[in-house]
C-alpha cells in the first residue's frame, strides 16, 4: 500500500513539472492555475456524467466511459507536441 500510493503520488509534481516548464514564466501562474481548474472541474464532471449514464447504458460506463476520456486526452497531448517533437515525420 505504501509503494502504490507513494508511486501513484509521483503524477502530481510530474504533472506540475511539466506544466510549469512548458510555458514562459509571465504566464506560468495563469497556466498552472487553469491546470488545477481543469483538474477540480474533471473530478466533478467525469463522475456525474458517469453516474447519469449508469442507469440507461449500464454499469461498463464507468470504466468505458473514463477510458475514452484518457484516450481522448492522449491522443490530444501526442497531436499537440507533435511539430516540436517530429513524431509524425514520414520522411526516413
Amino acid at each position: 500500500m505504501a509503494f502504490g500510493g507513494a508511486t501513484l503520488g509521483l503524477c502530481q509534481p510530474i504533472a506540475l513539472a511539466w506544466v510549469a516548464s512548458g510555458v514562459r514564466p509571465e504566464v506560468r501562474g495563469t497556466a498552472m492555475s487553469m491546470r488545477l481548474a481543469g483538474n477540480r472541474l474533471g473530478q466533478t464532471v467525469v463522475p456525474l456524467g458517469v453516474a447519469a449514464l449508469a442507469g440507461p447504458v449500464g454499469l461498463a460506463v464507468a470504466f468505458v466511459g473514463p477510458a475514452a476520456l484518457l484516450a481522448a486526452a492522449a491522443a490530444l497531448v501526442f497531436w499537440s507536441a507533435a511539430p516540436e517533437s517530429g513524431a509524425h515525420s514520414t520522411s526516413a
